[in-house]
């Protein structure tokens, strides 16, 4: 659009310069006369269009500038928010790894991952052993971290579609450590509250609680 702009603006001006020599400098101009009449509307109309093409040069180049400006930050805007994806995808790996440790049924008979004791398919262990505690606790973690990054990269990745994704699996996850409230120590109580926070972009815990 700019570009066409300056080309109309530059047309006018060339079209204004021929008028005003015609009509005002000197109209005397024979397509049939002597040499020296071509000679001085040369030297006239010379004297005008190198300027204007000066010009329409410089505005070019300030615009091309303009446009690879443009293009670099997006660009760098675009690999920073990649990375922050990647660094979200991993988060979401390690918990994905977690969730799949097995542990030991109550009665022994068979082997149950960590998720179905999350999402509540097999009742939470009333004693549960070394590492189970250390399996959870380990989840508290890095769902804190999970859910803080999430909030972090909000204001630049809010609208895209795997932040999306990982912003609802978060709160899912969330929510289904919420219920097994009571289960939980007072420092991994502390750890959900601080995933809330961050997923509903609050900057305090005392505003979670």
């Amino acid at each position: 659009m700019e570009f066409v702009i300056a080309a109309v603006v530059g047309i006018c001006l060339i079209a204004l310069a021929v008028f005003f020599y015609f009509y005002y400098a000197d109209n005397t101009l024979d397509l049939l006369g002597a040499p020296v009449d071509w000679s001085d509307f040369a030297t006239f109309f010379g004297g005008i269009l190198g300027p204007l093409v000066l010009w329409v040069i410089l505005f070019l180049v300030l615009y091309s500038l303009r446009r690879q400006k443009h293009d670099l930050i997006n660009m760098v805007r675009e690999s920073r928010n990649q990375d922050r994806l990647r660094c979200l995808q991993q988060f979401e790996n390690d918990l994905t790894h977690l969730l799949r440790r097995e542990f030991g049924s109550a009665d022994g008979t068979r082997r149950v991952e960590f998720s179905d004791y999350i999402e509540g398919a097999f009742p939470f262990p009333q004693v549960p052993d070394a590492y189970f505690k250390s399996s959870l606790e380990k989840l508290l973690r890095v769902a804190a971290n999970y859910c803080e990054t999430i909030g972090n990269y909000r204001a630049d990745l809010q609208g895209n579609f795997l932040y999306e994704i990982h912003e609802s699996r978060a709160r899912e996850l969330v929510a289904r450590l919420d219920k097994l409230k009571e289960h939980l120590s007072p420092m991994a109580r502390q750890a959900l509250s601080f995933c809330k926070a961050h997923l509903d972009g609050k900057n305090t815990l005392s505003e979670a609680t």
